[in-house]
């Protein structure tokens, strides 16, 4: 198995969401992520994985983080 390392440093800045507490599993342990979560959510990015629950702990298939890469940079390039 490769091991896959970052080339860059992402900084994520967000603002006050309203999808930051549409998470209940975010409230305990992760609140210092909410936030980001819920401003990714905001901009269809993240998704939950239903019934109100975003589970940051589930395993995430390989499918799915370059999904999520993808919808990243255009963010990134719509924010320029």
């Amino acid at each position: 198995m490769k091991t896959l390392q970052p080339a860059a440093t992402v900084t994520v800045q967000a603002s006050a969401s309203s999808k930051s507490s549409v998470f209940s599993d975010l409230a305990t342990k992760w609140t210092w992520a909410a936030e980001a979560i819920g401003y990714l959510a905001e901009h269809d990015i993240l998704s939950g994985t239903g019934g109100g629950k975003f589970e940051p702990e589930k395993p995430v298939n390989g499918g799915h983080s370059v999904s999520d890469a993808y919808a990243s940079e255009l963010l990134i390039r719509c924010d320029r």
